[in-house]
């Protein structure tokens, strides 16, 4: 069984905004840096493995938006995806691991240090540190 989430980020990591989104539908919208939590939209429920993987993919995010600004570059667009693998063993359900995708349109990138920052931020985003699970990823730069 898989799960995933979706973070859509527009804008630098201080002046952007964005959401997340789950397999059942929208999460919250999200601001980098907010000192409390925003409303739950009520569009379907929500279980915590889509809760876990949209945490996973929004911290991914914002981290790459931020290490992108500090780089200089303001992202048009990141669009993200944590599928995070559920399995049943013989002590109950376990997560082994989460698969990063994203793709992203940032003028004035290059190649190299599109994947240099997208690695940088998968191994540092605190979220991601934190989850004993195998985090691989795949990053896509559009024109």
């Amino acid at each position: 069984m898989k799960t995933h989430g979706t973070a859509v980020w527009r804008g630098g990591s201080t002046d952007g905004e964005g959401t997340i989104t789950g397999k059942s539908g929208a999460i919250a919208k999200v601001a980098f840096g907010s000192p409390i939590p925003h409303q739950f939209e009520k569009k379907g429920e929500t279980n915590p493995e889509e809760l876990l993987a949209g945490a996973h993919v929004t911290c991914y995010t914002l981290t790459l938006a931020h290490l992108l600004q500090k780089a200089g570059l303001k992202p048009e667009r990141l669009e993200a995806t944590a599928e995070i693998t559920l399995e049943k063993g013989s002590t109950g359900l376990t997560m082994p691991s989460s698969h990063l995708t994203l793709k992203a349109k940032i003028p004035g990138a290059d190649r190299a240090k599109f994947e240099e920052l997208a690695e940088k931020a998968r191994t540092g985003c605190f979220i991601g540190q934190h989850l004993k699970l195998a985090i691989t990823l795949d990053a896509a730069l559009e024109n």
